[in-house]
């Protein structure tokens, strides 16, 4: 019987590994080098189905070098999210022209109920001069705001479902890699019809979100000072989430309570990274009466971002579209593609 036994990757030691690696990566260096001299149809095929299973396993062989990692999803910025996740931004998103009809238009959706476009300004107003802005908790109260007005404003025959603090268990970033992401996503909102969003509501776990899939968007909270700083974290919890959800397109939101920024998360097919698109942020408008103590919310921008709301959330697992609030800003650079 012979001495020789086959060892697994995980049982080669840190040299030898390191050895293999660098063959590989020779052996890739080579591949590459054949194709420029020119092949065969049937000789390049074979030469690109080798190099596709080679990249995938220097991924994996990188890895285990690096050893594993986990990411705190509140801790990401946009340098992990492009190194590590491979997660870039592909377009700036800006609010269309006839904004100020529309905003219009959808103050009047839900008049007749309690969180109308009257109650919900009155309602900031209230909080402004009540709440200072100097912690989540606190911050929370204008997000809650928010929706519970955008629940007002859900098409007949449906009903909106609004949670808060979804677990994202601990969730491999690539499929050969061992960097894990973790953490949580601050709010979710679904709206369905009567029957799945009471099922939701008996069982509001991000499982029977991924069984039911009617809707999901995704709101994560950031710093309240400095809201731009933490898209990074935000789109790392869409990516937690869509990779939990299985979906490869997903709708999202970063807000402190009085600025917005609005997010479209694009996984590749391959589950190798994506892209994400981003709005401007929007803000909403304060003015103050000298003559009186108390100040006022503007009650179009309040409006605004809520319309935008009610949109995204109906429309949570789709990209952007033609009868959508924004669209792409075309840079320069961006025409000469």
């Amino acid at each position: 019987m012979s001495s020789c036994k086959k060892r697994k990757l995980s049982g080669i030691d840190g040299a030898e590994l390191s050895i293999a690696y660098n063959a590989l990566l020779d052996l890739q260096q080579t591949l590459e080098d054949r194709g420029l001299g020119g092949q065969s149809d049937d000789v390049e095929s074979a030469d690109d189905q080798l190099e596709d299973q080679l990249e995938r396993f220097l991924s994996l062989m990188t890895s285990i070098l690096e050893g594993p990692k986990s990411y705190d999803l509140s801790n990401v910025t946009l340098d992990i999210l492009e190194e590590h996740l491979h997660v870039t931004q592909a377009v700036t998103l800006i609010l269309k022209d006839e904004i100020t009809e529309r905003t219009e238009k959808s103050s009047y959706l839900g008049q007749d109920k309690l969180w109308s476009s009257s109650h919900f300004h009155d309602h900031l107003n209230w909080l402004e001069g009540l709440v200072p802005r100097t912690s989540e908790a606190n911050v929370r109260l204008w997000i809650d705001a928010f929706f519970f007005r955008t629940s007002a404003m859900v098409p007949p025959g449906m009903r909106m479902v609004l949670n808060e603090d979804h677990t994202i268990p601990s969730t491999a970033i690539r499929p050969t890699s061992l960097t894990t992401l973790a953490g949580q996503m601050d709010y979710s909102a679904v709206v369905a019809k009567e029957r799945a969003a009471a099922i939701i509501l008996d069982d509001p776990l991000m499982s029977t979100i991924h069984r039911i899939l009617p809707t999901g968007f995704f709101v994560a909270i950031g710093k309240i000072w400095e809201l731009r700083s933490s898209v990074g974290q935000a789109v790392a919890e869409m990516y937690g989430t869509a990779k939990l959800l299985k979906q490869n397109v997903l709708r999202g939101a970063l807000t402190n309570g009085h600025e917005w920024i609005f997010l479209i998360l694009n996984l590749n097919p391959d589950s190798e990274g994506g892209t994400f698109k981003r709005s401007l942020m929007m803000s909403l408008s304060i003015s103050c009466d000298p003559s009186r103590p108390q100040v006022n919310m503007g009650k179009f921008s309040a409006d605004q971002i809520a319309g935008i709301l009610s949109f995204w959330i109906e429309r949570s697992f789709n990209d952007l579209e033609e009868d959508d609030w924004f669209e792409p800003l075309n840079t320069p650079m961006e025409s000469e593609k």
